[in-house]
């Protein structure tokens, strides 16, 4: 969603986050001022610089040694996790995941164990 331009049937509904809109005390060329209407087809549309890094996945696991497990008849054990969308870092965007546009990546956090008798 672009709300650097409010179409007046929803501008009491799409500010989600604080935005420097447009008043006389800060004439921005960003953000226009709230309940202004502005047809898509007249003015050019705001192109914002979306460019990131993402670390999308962390995995660890580990293979507990014989030497631990002989004294409790375990003939395998590995411990594991892993997390997934890491961070993103971004130039200078402001809002949810750069990649998508209606709402936050949600992190995943998975641990587990496999165990062999």
């Amino acid at each position: 969603m672009n709300n650097s331009k409010v179409n007046g049937w929803s501008a009491d509904r799409t500010n989600a986050y604080v935005t420097e809109y447009w008043t006389p005390e800060n004439p921005s060329n960003t953000y226009c001022r709230l309940n202004s209407t502005n047809p898509q087809n007249v003015t050019p549309p705001l192109v914002l610089d979306k460019s990131f890094i993402r670390l999308d996945n962390i995995s660890l696991s580990w293979n507990v040694p014989q030497k631990f497990l002989k004294p409790l008849t375990i003939s395998s054990l590995r411990v594991y996790g892993s997390i997934r969308n890491v961070a993103c870092w971004t130039k200078e965007w402001d809002y949810w995941d750069p990649e998508i546009s209606d709402g936050p990546s949600p992190r995943t956090f998975t641990l587990g164990v496999s165990l062999t008798l």
